[in-house]
C-alpha cells in the first residue's frame, strides 16, 4: 500500500502512532487535538486502528522495521565471538569510530565515564550469546530419553494373567520366560 492511500490525517496517526511508542490515545490526541478526554481519544483511536488501510500500513511498516531470524543469529554470532576486540587498543581504550564504520556498535551494551573521566565502553555478554544460539538450535534442550523395550509391554500382560507361563515358554524358550515372570514378579511355577 503507499502512503498516499491513506488520508493525510490517518497518515499522521500512524506517524505519531509510532513516535509515542504505539500508544492509540495519546497518538490520536497529537493527530486531533490535545483536548480531547482520554476515553474519547482512545474509543476513538481503536475504531482507527481497526481501519483495513490503516491496519495495513502499520503492519507495512512493522515489516519494515524487524529483523529477521537470520539477522539475530548474525548479531548473536559476532556477539559470541567477541568481534568488537579487534577495536580494543593496547591501553584498553575502544576505538568507537572504527566500531561504528565496520557496522558492529550493536556490540555495544552501553557506555559512561569512571570517576576519572575516562570513557567506559561495556560490551553485551558473549557468554550470553552463545547460550542464546544454543538455545534456537535447541543444542541446551532438556531431554528425556525414555527407553521401551518389547519387555515392558509383557510385563502387564503377565500381571494380567493374558500370557500363560506355557505360552511364555512356547514363544520365547524356558530360561527368558522364567525371567520375564520373575521380574513381573508372577509365580510361574
Amino acid at each position: 500500500m503507499s502512503k498516499s492511500e491513506l488520508k493525510n490525517e490517518h497518515q499522521e496517526f500512524i506517524n505519531q502512532y509510532f513516535l509515542l511508542n504505539m500508544n492509540g490515545t495519546h497518538a490520536y490526541k497529537a493527530t486531533y487535538g490535545e483536548k480531547l478526554s482520554d476515553n474519547v481519544a482512545a474509543a476513538s483511536a481503536s475504531q482507527l486502528l481497526r481501519k483495513p488501510k490503516v491496519a495495513a500500513e502499520i503492519t507495512r511498516r512493522l515489516q519494515e522495521k524487524m529483523m529477521s531470524v537470520d539477522e539475530i543469529l548474525a548479531r548473536l554470532a559476532e556477539q559470541a565471538a567477541n568481534a568488537h576486540t579487534i577495536f580494543i587498543g593496547t591501553d584498553g581504550t575502544v576505538d568507537l569510530k572504527a566500531l561504528k564504520k565496520a557496522g558492529l556498535m550493536h556490540l555495544v551494551k552501553g557506555t559512561k565515564h569512571n570517576s576519572k573521566g575516562k570513557l567506559i565502553v561495556e560490551f553485551y555478554d558473549a557468554q550470553k550469546a552463545k547460550e542464546l544460539i544454543g538455545k534456537y538450535h535447541a543444542i541446551w534442550a532438556n531431554r528425556v530419553i525414555v527407553e521401551h523395550t518389547w519387555r515392558d509391554d509383557i510385563y502387564p500382560l503377565i500381571k494380567d494373567g493374558r500370557l500363560t507361563y506355557q505360552a511364555a515358554v512356547s514363544d520365547f524358550g524356558e530360561s527368558l520366560a522364567q525371567e520375564l515372570f520373575a521380574t513381573a514378579g508372577v509365580d510361574y511355577e
